[in-house]
């Protein structure tokens, strides 16, 4: 087993240093390890504070640290690549959810045995719509500078003649739109703790220029703390790339 950089503990969960290539056991220690050794790659870091829903509404506050870091994703060799596998779920299905032009897989780390979940996109089917190859690229560059509690970790990529790969953090109890139509009826505490969270994730996007662009209760997973998972990923743009867009979509009216 892989020992972290950092801390020097067993690895459990994997992330990534693109710049050294050096992997750690949590997100603390990368950030950690990137405020020690590549300081000049961060971009903002600062703490996300919202009232504490828990506690009546008093001073005290809800603090989640967001990262921006100038890194590129970190791209996985074939052996790498090869240290995952894809699984099946408890319903003996190995797909989590699709897309126009993805599928996520259940997926194993396999010399940690720890879950990921394993998108892919098919190449073939990405040169249908025009762009969209150039469009994924630079939305999964976007995502891998993202750091903080309620997004999605993106932890590698990998890339071969036929997909492309995203490895991502599992969450395993599922999105809020299947626990709504489980629960029919959410207490008005867990809601509000769910719209902090969000809340809070939205803010740190904001506040860096980036927006989601598909708010849905399907687009927000839940983890065993009953913590919110916010996943940005082929959702997520520069607000001024947005605006150039619209511009152009106005003047072919």
């Amino acid at each position: 087993m892989s020992i972290c950089q950092f801390c020097n503990l067993k690895i459990k969960l994997l992330f990534y240093c693109s710049l050294c290539r050096n992997q750690f056991c949590s997100t603390n220690c990368l950030i950690k390890h990137i405020t020690s050794k590549h300081s000049n790659k961060i971009i903002t870091g600062k703490n996300y504070t919202i009232l504490n829903p828990n506690d009546n509404l008093t001073k005290s506050s809800f603090n989640t640290q967001g990262y921006i870091i100038n890194m590129k994703p970190y791209k996985l060799t074939k052996e790498e690549f090869n240290s995952f596998e894809i699984l099946k779920n408890k319903n003996n299905e190995n797909q989590l959810g699709s897309g126009a032009f993805s599928k996520v897989y259940l997926g194993k780390h396999i010399p940690t045995e720890e879950l990921y979940a394993i998108k892919k996109l098919s190449k073939k089917e990405l040169k249908t719509k025009i762009d969209s190859i150039e469009i994924i690229n630079r939305e999964i560059d976007l995502h891998s500078k993202l750091y903080h509690k309620n997004i999605i970790h993106l932890v590698a990529t990998y890339e071969n003649e036929e997909n492309i790969f995203i490895i991502l953090e599992y969450s395993n109890k599922g999105d809020l739109y299947k626990l709504i139509r489980k629960k029919k009826i959410i207490d008005e505490k867990t809601c509000f703790n769910y719209f902090i969270q969000i809340v809070n994730s939205i803010l740190f996007l904001h506040e860096n220029n980036l927006i989601h662009r598909d708010i849905k209760p399907e687009n927000i997973l839940l983890n065993n703390n009953n913590e919110v998972n916010y996943v940005i990923l082929v959702v997520v743009s520069k607000v001024q790339l947005v605006i150039e867009q619209l511009f152009v979509e106005l003047m072919n009216i």
